[in-house]
């Protein structure tokens, strides 16, 4: 059971700091600092693996705590 609970919440944390890091990516940026062509393709990219990591690994969670709940049961 603890298995589970930690692979969620690692999985939860690690789509909200992907999710963050987006949001931050896409922040109009002023100034001659804000001014350049944006980031390339490859950072967008990673984000996206980070999202479908985290939700495999939520899956993965789940699937563990509901084994546990299974195998733990009174027969």
């Amino acid at each position: 059971m603890r298995k589970g609970i930690v692979a969620i919440a690692l999985s939860v944390l690690t789509v909200v700091l992907a999710v963050y890091r987006w949001r931050a990516l896409n922040q109009p940026k002023v100034g001659p600092v804000g001014n350049g062509n944006g980031y390339p393709r490859i950072v967008y990219a990673a984000l996206v693996l980070q999202i479908v990591v985290g939700v495999c690994a939520f899956v993965i969670g789940i699937v563990l705590m509901a084994r546990d709940i299974r195998n733990n049961r009174p027969k």
